[in-house]
């Protein structure tokens, strides 16, 4: 553990546009240093104008007077570090003026997976991916790879798998899956099974219909570790929820949109995990890892090995 007196802020936007990735990262980002330093004041300050859904302990302030309200909150804690976890939407259309804020104050400032147009205004770029551009690799300030996946490590929960497939649609199910998969299992898995069905803050109830199988809605979970320890196969869009599949060891199939992410990033899934921007191929590969279910649940124990939470924990140690 580290004893330097340090005080961080953790920035992060979201709503139902923007989605819930960026403020999941900022809560496992935080225990993340909890667990690697004390006597560490830590804040997350979630920039949104959602009036509900965020945890009472997380500060909120809204667009409006930003930088005014982002400068009082700098004066009261003066952190010695900021880490930035935007979305591209607010890179675009408001950091130019937002970083006018930090400007000239020795904070450290840190982007978690955005801002690369601004790397020399930042002391590092965090990717908490497996893929990062040709043009950045030989930057110093760039890091990436298995080793620097930002989610929380697996708690075990002593939970007998049944015969289950989880679906995960993301905080805000921008793609409507809630209506496009229903038809798809009803018409590819012949025999009932269990489906356990996430639905995000921001996000609509599946349309079920008429049904052979068993349907759990879980809305808002809390506790998403339970559900993902009882599930048997998982189909999950692409983002921050893949990589936590990946760590329970659920044998997945990965849904992404065209022209959702990059498409060497999909090649380099594609490497170790199924993934298609076709809907009904990946319904149809999950039916068939639930056929060979034994086969598929020794590769996801294997691939669950990838993420390396010990040498993580040393880098953060290194860029704080």
């Amino acid at each position: 553990m580290m004893n330097e007196k340090k005080s961080i802020i953790i920035i992060c936007d979201s709503d139902k546009n923007v989605g819930l990735g960026h403020y999941s990262r900022s809560i496992a980002l935080k225990n993340i240093i909890k667990k690697n330093f004390k006597n560490i004041k830590i804040s997350i300050i979630v920039i949104s104008n959602q009036k509900k859904f965020f945890a009472k302990k997380i500060k909120k302030v809204t667009f409006n007077n930003l930088n005014k309200n982002i400068s009082k909150i700098i004066d009261i804690q003066k952190p010695t570090h900021c880490f930035f976890n935007l979305s591209p939407k607010f890179e675009k259309t408001k950091f130019k003026n937002f970083i006018k804020v930090f400007i000239d104050k020795k904070i450290k400032l840190i982007a978690i997976d955005n801002l690369f147009a601004y790397n020399k205004l930042l002391n590092h770029i965090w990717v908490p991916n497996i893929f990062l551009n040709s043009k950045y690799k030989n930057n110093s300030k760039f890091s990436f790879g298995w080793n620097r996946i930002l989610i929380d490590e697996r708690k075990i929960v002593s939970q007998k798998r049944d015969n289950s497939l989880l679906i995960i649609t993301g905080g805000t199910d921008k793609y409507n899956l809630y209506k496009k998969i229903p038809p798809l299992l009803e018409r590819f898995f012949d025999n009932p099974i269990n489906i356990r069905w996430v639905i995000g803050p921001f996000a609509k109830k599946p349309i079920i219909g008429n049904t052979k199988h068993n349907w759990y809605l879980y809305n808002k979970p809390s506790n998403l570790r339970k559900i993902y320890s009882k599930s048997r196969v998982a189909f999950v869009l692409f983002g921050v929820s893949f990589f936590e599949i990946v760590n329970y060891s659920i044998p997945c199939s990965v849904f992404s949109p065209k022209n959702k992410e990059d498409r060497s990033l999909e090649d380099e899934i594609g490497k170790k995990f199924y993934i298609s921007n076709n809907l009904k191929f990946v319904i149809k590969n999950l039916v068939k890892k639930l056929q060979n279910i034994k086969k598929e649940n020794f590769k996801a124990k294997k691939l669950a090995k990838l993420i390396d939470f010990k040498k993580r924990d040393v880098y953060i140690k290194k860029i704080i």
